[in-house]
């Protein structure tokens, strides 16, 4: 029964964790041909492999009809719109598109034009008609999508219900992601869209396609591979343990597998009726992980804590069943071949040799599994307390068409300012010159109180009418911050700003990566917000959307602790789950320490008893059966730590300011598996230091 918990256990996450994988990396998505789309984003020379600015208007607008390569093309952005409902308005999130970019998705469906819109069936079916008004105005519904449509681009956690037709005109500057329907190879619509984009001229961006799948799949594929590689190492760890308990068991029916041979059985017989025995444990515990998966799955879909649910439906359907299956058979083979070879062989060897190696294995696999975990939490804890730049305490963000002056006299409102770009972001790169050369910076347009609000300090100067660098521009720009002061710089071309201040450096997150990056910023002043500006208030208690919603229309509110927490959401959990994997293996060292000890005293029960007889000490009873599981405990530790090291570069892509195979996570892995070790070992070397020689050899055969 212990066995069949151990391995029940094990195949419940296993099984849904293929199933949270599989919706989200394998299956394809629900678009008609979804290996034809592609998507383009422009990159920075440095990082070639990170979307860093979306592309722009006139390279879709360029995008030949009658390209041999390119079926159908459209371009995107997010944006949000106040839609008015029967019962008052709602704030909806939404894509702005351009007229190709639904046909491009889903053939079949009309183009239409700006004023036109596309809603989701959801939306239709909560707000049936033929018109929505968007921000007040009045926008006709070109098409209901059909119900499985999804699209996702970045970070963007779930399906919109709302696809609105860009009015044409639009800013070239505008971010804009560019979606293609290929008709020929992907590598020819690739290398058609490079050269296209190659003559546009976008400073010194480069172009990055991918695939639309994988792009959407970005920002979740790296926890859903470090859960893979877990939950895959505790499943080795739970076939290990099974296979020691079974070994152990083969022992006790020494005398039974003597008695079967001499009645003619071979030793191919014996072979067989172990590895059907243990075929039928891992059958049950295959069955009895089921119900498990079933809640796990459950779980993750109601509490969706990667804060997103993939396009395609978590379900334990044939494929994830077939793989438990599969897995129910790889651990039968796991967990009873050596059982079986040994059991076969009809003689009890002195030093049960092949349960120190599953010992050691286990060890080894737990030790790796710790040490991981103690690195992502290390990483959780440098992001806590990371170099974030301003006060998150009572400060919130929000868009809205209310003028600034009125935010700021609204009643529980200390303090009131506005950015072009929102929290946690370090904005686009643009050309900041001074009068004798030019760097690519990011920049933000700010109004209002903006340093004030956020309680960025300022290291000198003040916030005036003209520009404020952050400490690494003003450093990389002047030399230092007091050099800074009363210089020029121009963004872009533009005209020519004073530097009245510089401002202390601030953290942003950047697509779901684990870091806070701190980059040269230049923030240029201007007198009022823009339409399309993120604002900052600063309360004295608590504030809440519907306080603010009483005064004047939010939408996108956050606070600032939110917004941390979302972009701190995938470290958390994949910390948490680790974590709870290696619980779980130690749990299982630990029995299979307990398994091992155990076993040794009951078989050298009797020779304990002759030297305690003859005078033997506790301290030698206790190196008899000790020592060669401190081997075990030793040689397991050294192979954790090379396990560790060889995954070191597919970990160092999600840790953030910590060593992936460090000193600080190998002696947390030591120290836990010690004391696991002594703990599990403690029973039997307790019973054997307190053997009675006389009751031992009474009762001895």
């Amino acid at each position: 029964m212990l066995a069949i918990a151990a391995l029940a256990a094990v195949m419940a996450p296993v099984t849904a964790i293929f199933a949270i994988v599989d919706a989200w990396l394998w299956k394809p998505l629900p678009l008609p041909e979804p290996e034809r789309l592609l998507i383009a984003f422009g990159a920075e020379p440095h990082r070639p492999n990170d979307p860093s600015i979306f592309t722009i208007r006139r390279f879709v607008d360029a995008i030949r009809p009658d390209s041999p390569s390119i079926e159908a093309s459209g371009a995107v952005m997010w944006s949000a719109y106040d839609v008015a409902t029967p019962t008052g308005t709602e704030t909806f999130r939404a894509l702005d598109v351009t007229p190709g970019f639904i046909p491009a998705l889903w053939p079949g469906l009309a183009r239409a034009d700006y004023p036109a819109v596309y809603v989701s069936a959801a939306f239709a079916g909560r707000y049936p008609g033929r018109i929505v008004t968007l921000n007040g105005k009045p926008r006709p519904v070109a098409a209901v999508l059909p119900a499985g449509f999804d699209f996702r681009m970045l970070d963007l956690p779930k399906s919109v219900d709302i696809y609105a037709v860009m009015e044409p005109g639009r800013p070239d500057v505008a971010p804009m992601a560019t979606v293609v329907r290929v008709r020929g190879s992907v590598a020819q619509a690739t290398a058609e869209l490079t050269a296209l984009w190659e003559t546009m001229k976008v400073n010194d961006y480069r172009l990055l396609v991918t695939s639309l799948q994988g792009d959407g799949t970005r920002a979740v594929r790296g926890t859903l591979t470090v859960l893979g590689a877990a939950i895959a190492a505790l499943l080795l760890l739970a076939c290990a343990n099974v296979s020691s308990l079974l070994i152990g068991q083969g022992f006790a029916r020494q005398r039974e597998f003597a008695i079967r041979n001499a009645l003619g059985a071979t030793r191919w017989h014996l072979l067989r009726q172990t590895l059907r025995e243990t075929a039928v444990l891992a059958g049950f515990a295959t069955i009895a992980g089921t119900p498990g998966a079933y809640l796990l799955i459950a779980a993750f879909r109601s509490f969706s804590p990667l804060d997103t649910l993939p396009p395609n439906p978590i379900q334990l359907d044939g494929r994830a069943l077939a793989v438990t299956a599969v897995a129910g058979l790889l651990a039968t083979l796991a967990s009873g071949i050596l059982p079986a070879l040994r059991a076969s062989r009809l003689r009890v060897p002195r030093r049960p040799r092949a349960q120190f190696l599953l010992l050691t294995v286990q060890i080894a696999l737990t030790a790796a599994i710790l040490q991981s975990g103690a690195s992502l939490v290390g990483t959780l804890v440098q992001l806590h307390s990371g170099p974030i730049g301003f006060d998150p305490a009572r400060l919130y963000s929000f868009r809205t068409d209310a003028p600034l002056g009125r935010i700021q006299a609204t009643p529980g409102i200390d303090a009131a300012a506005a950015s072009s770009m929102p929290l946690l972001s370090g904005g686009p790169l643009a050309e900041v010159s001074t009068p004798d050369r030019t760097f690519r910076f990011s920049h933000k347009f700010v109004a209002g109180g903006f340093f004030a609000t956020l309680r960025i300090p300022l290291l000198t100067g003040g916030e005036g009418d003209g520009a404020v660098l952050n400490q690494a521009a003003a450093e990389k720009l002047f030399g230092g911050i007091e050099a800074a002061i009363g210089q020029r710089v121009r963004v872009n071309g533009g005209a020519w700003q004073l530097v009245t201040g510089v401002a202390s450096n601030t953290g942003a997150a950047f697509y779901n990566t684990v870091a806070w990056r701190v980059e040269p910023v230049v923030y240029i002043r201007r007198s009022t917000p823009d339409a399309k500006d993120y604002f900052f208030v600063r309360s004295p208690g608590p504030l809440s959307e519907v306080e603010i919603a009483r005064h004047f229309p939010v939408r996108e509110f956050t606070s600032a602790r939110g917004a941390i927490r979302n972009a701190t959401r995938q470290p958390e959990f994949r910390a948490a789950a680790i974590l709870l994997f290696a619980g779980g293996g130690l749990l299982l060292a630990g029995l299979g320490v307990f398994s091992l000890t155990a076993q040794m005293f009951r078989h050298r029960k009797r020779e304990i008893a002759v030297r305690v007889a003859l005078g033997a000490r506790a301290g030698s009873i206790l190196q008899l059966l000790g020592r060669d599981v401190v081997l075990a405990i030793g040689a397991g530790l050294a192979g954790g730590a090379a396990l560790g090291w060889v995954s070191s570069q597919p970990m160092a892509a999600i840790l953030y300011g910590v060593r992936p195979a460090g000193a600080g996570p190998l002696a947390v892995t030591c120290l836990l598996a010690s004391l696991m070790a002594l703990a599990a070992a403690f029973p039997a070397l307790s019973r054997a230091i307190r053997v009675s020689p006389a009751e031992t050899l009474k009762h001895s055969e």
